[in-house]
């Protein structure tokens, strides 16, 4: 998160006709790290993440890292 406090506006993600930048994820992340306790993971935890190849997979996966969680990448299609 340092380079997104450094350089909030960089460039981060392109995705199809968007684009996110290292302090829109890092807003994102620690919003979902918040929503993630107040679910009640706590760090440590393990928490699947089944989601395809879509940026809110990478949303999740920082989100989980900011909460100190472990994500558990599984395949989308798993789940139908």
């Amino acid at each position: 998160m340092r380079l997104a406090d450094e350089r909030p506006d960089t460039p981060f993600l392109l995705f199809e006709d968007q684009r996110w930048s290292f302090g829109d994820v890092a807003g994102a992340a620690r919003r979902g790290a918040t929503w993630l306790g107040q679910m009640g993971v706590q760090p440590g935890d393990r928490v699947v993440v089944a989601i395809g190849n879509r940026p809110l997979f990478l949303f999740a996966w920082f989100a989980l890292l900011a909460r100190g969680a472990v994500a558990v990448p599984v395949s989308h299609d798993m789940f139908g």
